[in-house]
């Protein structure tokens, strides 16, 4: 005997139990909540889980925290199936400046020698480390030196098609000005050291 479906609505008050731990309030009046499906056929409950962030350090809790809830009441006859994206500002204006990236993250500065590219690098390898795909843009004119802070002074972006290969250190994507100039030549001026055709 089939389990009684639970209609959208049911299923957003089950869910509206949910906290998000930061923000210590629901995940459906925080719109959080999309896409709300109950399928009969298959037994399952679909749901997109609207993140803050890509890389969310709690997002685990909150899925556990949704089943859970569903589960207390709805049973177990009900598959629960969760998907989980961060809201972009490009695709909520409509706007795809970048196929295939979900986010971009800038640290820049009005001033030199304040740690832009130390944060920069930092936060990379956080990102990657929490889980995300990375790639991280040097175009720092004045003092490029991402190659520098990773450990890929002296190493070039291949090129295939007529496009550069970013250079990858420890499953981190780079691009830096760096690469396509002589060391210790300033930018301005500077002979390209890569040709490019």
């Amino acid at each position: 005997m089939l389990a009684p479906a639970p209609t959208v609505s049911e299923i957003l008050r089950s869910l509206s139990r949910v906290q998000e731990p930061d923000l210590h309030r629901d995940l459906v009046s925080l719109n959080m909540i999309e896409e709300v499906e109950v399928d009969t056929a298959q037994q399952t409950i679909r749901f997109l889980l609207r993140l803050t962030t890509p890389s969310c350090p709690l997002k685990d809790k909150m899925e556990g925290d949704c089943r859970q809830v569903l589960r207390e009441d709805w049973g177990d006859a009900w598959q629960v199936d969760i998907r989980m994206e961060a809201r972009t500002l490009g695709r909520v204006q409509g706007m795809d400046w970048l196929p295939g990236v979900h986010n971009l993250v800038m640290v820049a500065s009005g001033k030199g020698g304040v740690g832009k590219t130390t944060v920069a690098v930092n936060l990379a390898k956080a990102l990657r480390d929490a889980g995300a795909r990375v790639g991280l843009l040097d175009a720092d004119l004045y003092g490029p030196n991402v190659p520098l802070m990773l450990g890929a002074e002296g190493r070039q972006p291949g090129l295939q098609d007529n496009r550069m290969i970013p250079v990858e250190v420890d499953g981190l994507k780079m691009m830096s000005v760096a690469l396509l100039i002589e060391p210790s030549r300033p930018l301005i001026g500077g002979v390209p050291w890569l040709p490019i055709r």
